[in-house]
């Protein structure tokens, strides 16, 4: 299942679901250059791991995405 953001890309829920997961437990998402770089990965499980493999171009699409503002 996929959903659209806001003025922005069209991402798997999967990838937004483990985003938040991730950053619930501390682990950061950011980009360097057009690489997707993993802070505190160590926490990292392996399942976590492929799972990012997997939904790379989806979280580094999350990673680089501001939402526009919102009218008032």
């Amino acid at each position: 299942m996929t959903v659209t953001l806001r003025e922005g890309p069209t991402v798997d829920v999967e990838a937004i679901r483990l985003a938040v997961a991730l950053e619930d437990r501390g682990v950061i998402l950011t980009k360097r250059d057009q690489e997707l770089l993993v802070i505190k990965g160590q926490l990292l499980t392996d399942s976590e791991r492929e799972a990012i493999r997997r939904l790379k171009p989806d979280l580094l699409a999350l990673v680089v995405y501001q939402a526009p503002e919102s009218p008032r």
